[in-house]
């Protein structure tokens, strides 16, 4: 036990004796005793000493501790060097980052984030040495390198780009890592330095930021816009590269003109990640038109999506316009959907029929097979992509729905709109759209003026306020697209537009369009009725219901009972060309119709069926106080034929009846339209046989007596032509007498054989000729001639004493009215 105390006591009077012994820091520095403190950093019994010794000595801010606090810093106690460190930076500033810098591969992790935090302390004048430093294999050094420079900010971000040049690459290697480190902060500095750079530093700088990636999208985005084109590429490229989280910054970029394309671009390549954002783009007018087309670029992935938003207020036009665009692909995908939920007809239904406006006939095929079975929803669709096809826009906004000129040119021109008057003469127009107004020249004319004047597009525009549809003739050829409006609407565009750029558009009416609605048929009658009085369709859907036929009669006797008087013209018209018999009855009440379009209309259609019933109520018009009505009856009638032959020939022997003239060339008309029969019956008489079946002829009996005169060749001579109506046989059952001619002959008179040439010799013999015909009146019935003569011309002038020069001289031809003489002779008086 007393052992074990003396033990115990020994051990205490030594530690108090080394307590003694050991450097009193705090009074040391109190008393700033550099030299003792510089004794103290060698204190080997206490590394607590050393410590205490380095971190006093930083505060007395004596250079003399620089050199043993520089070697401290390998001091065997990470204390002592982490102490070493602080006293360092402390006392040199970024001159201590020398023997810093090295600290941050210590083993010790304490003493590796004292150096870190002194040298992010040093901030900007450590950073070269840090960068300097990055050239070495070690990894976790170049890794502690890294996060200092990191730490330090924006000071560091120059010299890391600048570093991303060094031909050393674990220089660059660190200095990408810090640079990704310091994240968003760094991108400005990467961007601005693309537009310099070589293609080795291009290709570090690249790599730098697309290891940032979510943080460099949107200055990577802004970059898009800038002028240097290296830099927008790079930028370009590595949002493609970043894909899906660059989209919305992308999609916003579209608004600006100067990045438009290249981000159109970029969504194009990321695809089916980007579609959603474009899809709620289409609502966004200032983005609409790109997000337009770089759906059509991504294609096929961007169809449901589009479908799925048809319904929405917002979007749902925006997107059928898409897929419109989308041709053939969107067509299967958009009948789906319809199939799948009838309430999508209303959506779905518009981009199919945009579709047969498409250029590529395949896509119009496919569009109509869909739409044919849909059937009468799909009509009023098909009937707006017709009326639409003609427009006037001012920077894309619809100003006015035109009329496309008839064989006019078909696409779009643009230019500054101008007024050209009448257009009746050549102007000084060049690359501009000219307003016409209607009036003095041919349609025709006025464009070919503004296509001799440079124009680049004509309006014309009526002289009175209802719409006009203009043909500029089958036969004619012009490079101008042409539209036309109403005088009001003419006179809007000169006020409010004069000067302005204007766009023209005249798309093509395809086949596939009519043809879908014909395919349709009577179930889409209710809207191809109404649309007759719309000025943009009544045109197309006239073909439409004729081609329709028989089956649009019911409905179209409906239309021409009652309603609008314009649509129960036109409606009336298209009866008349569908020629279905069953129209007949209705079609003659019409013709004491209150409207006096509706009469004429229905006196056209009437003919056009050719009815025998109507003679008689057509007849009755041909006195009715308006020309246009007798007009039409005349026409109808001579179109009818021989049923409303008896009626015209009463009608052309009444005085008190008008238009006996016109009355006359109708039966003419009939008579050349049944000819060839006649001809034909009439050259056998001449031939010798006879027709008995033919009415008896006897000059003797008072009245015409219905013949034809045919020539040598039995053929009709042209002297028909000049026959009285009332002489004329329009059928073989008509035909009376036959008058056939032989060939002309001519006779000589005389040979004058001493005339001489004025003021010489001897001119050679000269003949007197006489002409000659011979006639030859037969009856058809008995094939019998009734009589036949020679017809002669006058006789020839005499000879000459002299002449200029050798010609042989005939007396007058034998012409029509000789033989209306000798017809006269013989009891048949064709003038009467």
């Amino acid at each position: 036990m007393f052992m074990l105390k003396r033990v115990i006591l020994s051990f205490v009077v030594l530690v108090l004796l080394v307590s003694a012994c050991a450097p009193n820091i705090a009074r040391l520095a109190q008393q700033g005793d550099v030299e003792k403190l510089i004794e103290a950093l060698s204190y080997e019994k206490d590394a607590a000493v050393r410590a205490d010794a380095a971190a006093a000595l930083a505060e007395l801010d004596d250079n003399n501790a620089i050199e043993p606090l520089t070697g401290a810093l390998a001091d065997p106690e990470p204390t002592v060097r982490a102490a070493a460190i602080a006293a360092l930076a402390q006392l040199q500033g970024s001159a201590a980052a020398r023997e810093i810098v090295p600290m941050l591969k210590d083993d010790d992790a304490g003493v590796r984030q004292r150096a870190a935090e002194a040298l992010t302390g040093l901030g900007r004048g450590a950073v070269s040495r840090l960068v300097d430093a990055l050239n070495t294999t070690n990894n976790a050094y170049q890794a502690e390198l890294a996060a200092v420079l990191a730490a330090i900010g924006e000071e560091a971000v120059e010299p890391l780009v600048e570093a991303l040049g060094e031909s050393s690459a674990n220089t660059r290697e660190g200095a990408q890592a810090a640079l990704v480190l310091l994240d968003a902060a760094t991108v400005p500095a990467l961007i601005e330095a693309l537009a310099d750079a070589d293609e080795n530093l291009l290709a570090e700088l690249s790599a730098a930021l697309a290891a940032i990636g979510p943080g460099a999208i949107d200055p990577l985005a802004q970059a898009l816009a800038a002028e240097d084109e290296q830099t927008a590429a790079t930028a370009a490229a590595l949002l493609t590269d970043l894909g899906a989280p660059a989209v919305d910054a992308l999609v916003a970029a579209l608004a600006e003109p100067q990045a438009l394309e290249r981000a159109s671009d970029c969504l194009a390549a990321i695809g089916e990640p980007a579609v959603p954002a474009l899809v709620q783009a289409l609502g966004d007018a200032e983005r609409t038109a790109a997000a337009d087309l770089v759906l059509l670029k991504i294609g096929e992935p961007a169809i449901e999506p589009l479908i799925a938003v048809l319904a929405d207020e917002t979007l749902g036009a925006a997107a059928g316009n898409t897929l419109t665009g989308m041709g053939v692909k969107a067509i299967g995908p958009l009948v789906s959907a319809i199939e799948a939920d009838p309430e999508m007809v209303p959506y779905a239904v518009q981009p199919l029929a945009n579709a047969l406006r498409f250029s590529d006939k395949n896509t119009r095929k496919k569009a109509a097979e869909a739409l044919i079975g849909i059937g009468e929803a799909a009509v009023p669709y098909i009937l707006e992509g017709i009326r639409t096809g003609s427009r006037i826009l001012l920077a894309d906004e619809l100003l006015l729905y035109a009329n496309p000129a008839l064989y006019g040119t078909r696409g779009s021109a643009e230019g500054k709109l101008v007024d050209g008057g009448l257009c009746n003469d050549v102007g000084s127009w060049k690359g501009m759209i000219v307003l016409c107004q209607r009036g003095d020249a041919w349609f025709y004319e006025k464009v070919q003026n503004v296509q001799e004047g440079g124009g680049a597009g004509v309006i014309i525009y009526n002289s009175a306020d209802e719409g006009l549809v203009v043909s500029l003739g089958e036969d004619h050829d012009t490079d101008l697209v042409t539209v036309s409006l109403s005088l009001a609407e003419g006179r809007a565009l000169l006020k409010d537009h004069a000067g302005d750029v204007l766009t023209v558009v005249s798309d093509p009416l395809h086949a596939e369009q009519t043809d879908t609605l014909v395919a349709i048929g009577t179930a889409g009658l209710p809207h191809l009725v109404a649309a007759l009085e719309d000025q943009l369709l009544y045109a197309p859907v006239e073909d439409v219901l004729i081609e329709i036929g028989s089956a649009a009669v019911p409905g179209l006797l409906d239309t021409a009972a009652e309603g609008k008087e314009l649509v129960r013209t036109r409606a009336v018209y298209c009866l008349g060309q569908i020629g279905d018999d069953s129209a007949v009855p209705d079609l003659i009440g019409l013709l004491t119709d209150n409207s006096l379009d509706v009469q004429i209309e229905a006196a056209y259609a009437l003919g056009n069926l050719r009815s025998a019933e109507a003679v008689e109520p057509l007849s009755v018009m041909l006195t009715d106080i308006s020309p246009d009505v007798r007009d039409a009856a005349r026409s109808s009638l001579a179109q009818i034929g021989l049923p409303a032959v008896p009626a015209l020939l009463a009608a052309y022997a009444d005085p008190d009846v008008p238009g006996s003239l016109e009355i006359a060339a109708s039966l003419r008309d009939i008579f050349y339209a049944n000819q060839t029969a006649v001809i034909n019956a009439a050259a056998k008489v001449c031939q010798g046989e006879a027709l008995p079946d033919a009415p008896k002829f006897s000059r003797y009996e008072d009245g015409p007596h219905p013949f034809v005169i045919l020539n040598f060749s039995n053929a009709k001579h042209s002297w028909t032509d000049s026959i009285p109506v009332d002489w004329l046989p329009y059928s073989p059952a008509d035909l009376q007498a036959v008058v056939c001619l032989e060939k002309t002959d001519y006779v000589t008179v005389q040979v004058c054989r001493y005339v001489y040439v004025s003021g010489g010799g001897f001119a050679g013999n000269i003949t007197r000729y006489r002409t000659q015909l011979k006639s030859e009146l037969y009856a058809a019935s008995s094939g019998a001639l009734v009589s036949g003569t020679t017809l002669r011309g006058s006789l020839p002038g005499y000879c000459p004493n002299t002449t200029s020069s050798y010609t042989d001289i005939y007396g007058s031809t034998v012409d029509y009215s000789d033989l209306k003489t000798w017809l006269k002779g013989l009891g048949l008086d064709v003038e009467k």
